[in-house]
């Protein structure tokens, strides 16, 4: 998990490409995501754009959807009970 500002998330990806998480800190959630996280000088934004060079071009588009997202760790906890890789 990437830490930030109080927030353990995941960026994780829908093996199938499509029907993504809408949840907290979903692009569909924009009130999640601080201006401070949103923003390009910090730490974690740079994490972000390295994982997700488009992160800015989904927070916009919230409709766009490829399978990739992100999660609180928090809400993975309660919503996944097996992992795979």
């Amino acid at each position: 998990p990437v830490e930030i500002e109080g927030h353990r998330l995941l960026q994780l990806r829908n093996p199938w490409g499509r029907l993504m998480w809408k949840g907290r800190f979903s692009y569909q959630d924009a009130s999640s995501w601080s201006p401070a996280m949103q923003s390009v000088g910090m730490p974690f934004a740079t994490h972000v754009q390295k994982l997700c060079p488009d992160f800015k071009r989904r927070l916009q588009n919230p409709s766009f959807d490829d399978g990739l997202f992100w999660m609180s760790y928090e809400d993975f906890q309660k919503y996944f009970k097996n992992l795979s890789v």
